[in-house]
């Protein structure tokens, strides 16, 4: 008798146990749940079918976690990087095959110049270096370290004949600058190493522009080969440092644009093909000097300010002091810059073959226009022979339509004399 109710006690023990197993597995879930770990039982243990796929992200990571990964993979991997695109590009055009190297020292001198800026306060580069440039303008230590820059991985591809800065008053050929008299070649750059370098103090954006000439004849200096007109370029860009690097590109067949991946140190294709709109609603003009400026653009600009142009809207002003940075808000949305002549600088303050050559190619590319814009009337910037390295100009660009209602002020101005 005795026997028999102990078997029963058993099966009873046995026939509950299960059930207290499936109510304790369910009680810790909820409370790792809760706390946000992952209970050690749950990879042997069965559990309700509604909590599997909680588990599962337990087990592999946060739900988080697990969808930035998915996401970044998904943003990444349609992206195009710099070099593979020149790869393209120039298996496309054999004739840029030989200037792959030289866009390549362009791509990784843009990267070191963003490092550089990054770190410029916390390294103790902010500051003058103690010597003024050609300009008669103070150089910073930034100015300095950013042409050394560029200099060095130009001249380093082997295939440049000389360079020419803003910063530097005579052109420098790469056979000196290497020490080396391998190093010659047909192609020469010419740049602006760091415009409105005054900026990064304050944190605001700076920017790298740059041309690329090449040799007409064996004969030919080299301070003439870059002399050359500007539609002779045979490639321009920009690089624009600010809350993302951006470098932007043509070399005669559009406008491609490429934004820096920190992780990866590469530039990755993120504006393909820019084009400029026909018309935006925005001018960057410094209105400080406005009283000096001719009467043609004076009229213009109070014509837009008012609604009273062509388009019939008013116009918004935008000039942060930093040429790069207005000319990529301009490449994405239209309207017009300008740097007229004022009594301070009466033949403009914008230099013809550091900067207005190089941006006009791309103004052009991506479907603008740019002139040269004064009381005598106008003339496209590529068609000025320079006559001197440091050449300045009036430079007017951005929109086709609003350059061209501009043109219109200009001539009637001229007419009027």
């Amino acid at each position: 008798m005795f026997q028999r109710q102990n078997i029963r006690f058993f099966l009873r023990i046995l026939w509950v146990l299960p059930i207290i197993s499936k109510a304790c597995a369910f009680s810790t879930c909820l409370e790792a749940k809760r706390i946000g770990s992952s209970p050690p039982f749950l990879l042997f243990q069965r559990v309700p079918q509604k909590l599997t796929a909680q588990t599962i992200l337990m087990v592999q990571g946060t739900s988080r976690e697990v969808g930035r990964k998915r996401s970044t993979q998904s943003r990444r991997s349609p992206q195009k990087t710099f070099s593979r695109f020149i790869e393209v590009e120039s298996w496309q055009a054999t004739e840029l095959q030989e200037l792959v190297p030289v866009l390549l020292a362009m791509e990784k001198s843009c990267k070191l110049i963003s490092e550089l800026l990054r770190r410029s306060m916390t390294d103790n580069n902010q500051g003058f270096f103690g010597e003024v440039n050609i300009q008669g303008e103070d150089q910073k230590k930034l100015d300095v370290v950013s042409n050394r820059i560029l200099k060095n991985n130009l001249c380093s591809t082997g295939i440049m004949f000389g360079v020419a800065s803003e910063e530097e008053d005579f052109m420098q050929e790469c056979n000196v600058i290497c020490d080396n008299a391998a190093f010659q070649g047909k192609y020469g750059a010419v740049f602006d190493p760091l415009d409105g370098s005054s900026n990064v103090e304050a944190g605001l954006p700076t920017g790298t522009i740059f041309g690329i000439f090449k040799q007409r004849a064996p004969s030919e200096t080299g301070e003439e080969s870059l002399m050359q007109r500007g539609r002779n370029l045979v490639a321009a860009g920009y690089c624009l440092y600010g809350a993302q690097t951006i470098l932007v590109l043509t070399t005669g067949n559009g406008v491609n644009g490429f934004t820096l991946d920190f992780e990866r140190s590469e530039f990755l294709l993120t504006h393909p093909d820019l084009r400029i709109p026909q018309r935006g609603k925005i001018y960057f003009f410094n209105e400080a000097n406005s009283l000096t400026w001719s009467d043609g653009i004076q009229r213009y600009l109070k014509a837009v300010k008012q609604g009273l142009g062509e388009s019939g809207e008013k116009y918004n002003s935008i000039y942060c002091g930093a040429l790069v940075a207005d000319l990529h808000h301009l490449m994405l949305h239209g309207g017009i810059f300008g740097y007229p002549a004022d009594a301070k600088n009466p033949l403009g303050k914008l230099r013809l073959i550091y900067e207005g050559n190089p941006i006009c190619m791309l103004i052009e590319q991506a479907g603008g226009a740019g002139v040269v814009g004064s009381s005598s009337g106008t003339q496209r910037v590529l068609d000025i022979k320079p006559e001197k390295l440091h050449q300045r100009a009036p430079l007017v660009f951005g929109s086709k339509d609003d350059v061209y209602e501009l043109y219109t002020y200009l001539n009637q101005a001229s007419q009027n004399m």
